[in-house]
């Protein structure tokens, strides 16, 4: 065989086997088929497989509604909230019937009265944001400490599920049972409507005390959820939001009784919740009162969401 030869170089087509006859003994090399794909990414097969925001938020939040009412939790937190409303309401009416049926009552003032501000909304304006005050850490104590305080915090993180959907999951779990304790109070103004004989209930006065009323519970689950996602003691995590919600609810009073002045005084009254329900209970829907209550709730769930992220590097 000729030098030529053994230096000659065959070129098969694409597919092919290519022999190459450098030398002796020299191997044929083959060429990769043109159908063969380079394989997918884990992390875009991590994300073909991850469900949507609020699909995840949906199945995270009917977990925790499972455990809620699956233990007595729940259920003794509702009867209490139920059971110191409908006293209040009791009070409230017996005061009420008591004065309008005092003979020496002014019939001016007698016109003036309505069980809408003298009975309905001291309930909503006052006594209901009360007892969210003190119930509302109960209920979300539990929601992330736990989960750190069991190490079952990290399995979750490593599900193809972002943070905000485990926050917000967590955030609509207690959002439905202040729901389900403000649709509880609902019997009151249907109670008043049909018994009240001086001065008729308000129905627009008693829809935005409603609202009020439900944007003030979520805000402070939005506070107790971030407080909760910063420890594993549930007890630290109740403890901390029950403070500081005492501290947005008597911040405006302190000012006031304290004379504070000028941008101290203006900050506290912003502050403090109380000042932000009296227009819902006037029947006003005022932007600056919306504007706090959501931006508290948005901040809460921000916040809980990096103190989750912080905790997955």
């Amino acid at each position: 065989m000729s030098t030529e030869a053994n230096n000659l170089a065959v070129a098969a087509p694409e597919g092919d086997v290519i022999a190459e006859t450098a030398g002796e003994g020299a191997a044929p090399l083959s060429a990769p088929p043109s159908s063969v794909r380079a394989a997918p990414r884990p992390q875009a097969a991590v994300r073909a497989r991850a469900p949507g925001l609020w699909r995840a938020a949906g199945a995270i939040a009917g977990k925790e509604l499972a455990v809620y009412f699956s233990t007595p939790l729940a259920w003794v937190l509702l009867a209490f909230f139920s059971f110191v409303m409908g006293y209040f309401f009791v009070v409230n009416v017996q005061a009420f019937a008591t004065f309008t049926s005092n003979p020496m009552a002014s019939p001016q003032v007698l016109e003036q009265l309505n069980v809408t501000e003298h009975v309905f909304l001291p309930l909503i304006e006052r006594t209901a944001p009360m007892i969210f005050v003190f119930v509302l850490p109960f209920l979300t104590m539990r929601l992330i400490a736990e989960e750190r305080r069991q190490h079952s915090l990290q399995l979750l993180m490593t599900a193809p599920i972002g943070s905000f959907a485990i926050v917000l999951g967590k955030f609509l779990a207690a959002a439905v049972l202040v729901l389900a304790a403000v649709g509880l109070t609902m019997l009151y103004p249907l109670l008043l409507s049909l018994v009240a004989q001086t001065g008729g209930l308000e129905w627009q006065t008693a829809a935005t005390a409603y609202l009020g009323l439900l944007l003030c519970g979520l805000m402070f689950v939005s506070l107790g959820l971030f407080l909760s996602s910063l420890t594993e003691s549930q007890i630290v995590a109740g403890v901390a939001t029950l403070v500081s919600l005492i501290l947005l609810w008597v911040v405006g009073f302190a000012a006031r009784a304290g004379s504070a002045e000028g941008p101290l005084r203006a900050v506290a009254e912003w502050v403090s919740v109380q000042g932000h329900l009296q227009s819902f209970g006037r029947g006003i829907l005022n932007l600056a009162d919306l504007s706090y209550f959501l931006s508290f709730i948005t901040v809460g769930l921000f916040l809980a969401r990096t103190s989750l992220e912080r905790q997955r590097w």
